[in-house]
């Protein structure tokens, strides 16, 4: 199938202070490696609108223990893309705005999703924060998403009534399958069953879900179930998706794009997909992939 995507997925650096153990870029554990500069991801949005690409999303999750080299890349990476003429989403936690976003700054969000899990927003208190940044957005920018990364703990935050407040805030609720890496996608599926009928009667309408799980529910459709995006890493790797370990290719130079744009990638993402099928699990237990998370 020849891959012709409208959207550029970029997640620019991995320096964060959390070091959370499920983070699907190993955020903050891995310092030794050379990230891309931010002149290398300027150039690859002006790649993009050469090539036919229509939408950039950016990931700005972490906030740094020292600096503001995420809010840098923020506002270089917005501008570049709307001088551009492309549609600019951002995905964050609730510390990125508050910390870093004036009201400025949400002028020109197509979208914005905000994440909740059990590592960032661990408290009650830390989940009524990531509420008020969302409540701060509404309005002045798009669309608002809330990425909920689950847990058992977390099905019952949103069976006590978390996912009502959330809603009141936000267009949709985006259950990840946080941990396709570490827990296999039965796991997650098992915990979507565990929610209220309330819940579940939302499930295709306000709260979405990953292609994966998607397709273990017995559904279709999802962002992996046809190659409509290209995901960057910070190392200028493209990758099926951020959770993927494997490198489809490596840019060199952003201008590697143009190249790469059209060429064919497998037919059937979800059937081929280490995560999915458990062969990322197997080799990782088999010592054959090396990584600072442990099982």
């Amino acid at each position: 199938m020849i891959h012709k995507p409208t959207l550029l997925s970029i997640h620019p650096t991995a320096q964060c202070e959390y070091h959370c153990h499920n983070c699907y870029l190993q955020a903050g554990n891995d310092a030794n490696r050379q990230e891309r500069e931010p002149e290398f991801f300027v150039e690859l949005i002006r790649v993009a609108k050469k090539i036919g690409m229509r939408d950039i999303a950016i990931s700005a999750n972490n906030v740094f223990s020292q600096g503001d080299k995420n809010a840098y890349y923020f506002d270089k990476l917005k501008k570049e893309t709307l001088d551009c003429g492309l549609d600019f989403s951002m995905t964050c936690n609730h510390d990125f705005i508050h910390r870093y976003l004036k009201e400025k700054d949400f002028n020109g969000i197509s979208l914005v999703s905000v994440s909740i899990n059990d590592f960032v927003t661990p408290t009650d208190e830390k989940k009524t924060d990531a509420i008020e940044a969302m409540r701060k957005m509404k309005g002045p920018a798009g669309e608002i998403n809330c990425n909920v990364l689950l847990s058992d703990s977390m099905v019952k935050h949103l069976n006590n009534g978390l996912a009502e407040k959330i809603l009141e805030v936000s267009d949709t609720i985006f259950l990840l399958a946080s941990q396709p890496l570490y827990v296999p996608v039965q796991k997650v599926y098992d915990m979507i069953g565990k929610l209220k009928p309330e819940l579940m009667n939302m499930i295709s309408d306000r709260i979405l879900m990953d292609s994966c799980i998607r397709r273990e529910m017995g559904l279709t459709g999802g962002i992996c179930s046809k190659h409509d995006f290209i995901y960057v890493n910070p190392y200028g790797e493209i990758k099926r998706c951020s959770y993927d370990q494997r490198n489809l290719f490596i840019l060199e130079k952003p201008s590697d794009l143009e190249y790469i744009y059209g060429k064919e990638y497998p037919a059937s993402p979800l059937d081929t997909c280490d995560l999915v099928n458990g062969q990322y699990l197997k080799e990782k237990k088999a010592g054959k992939i090396v990584s600072s998370i442990s099982l």
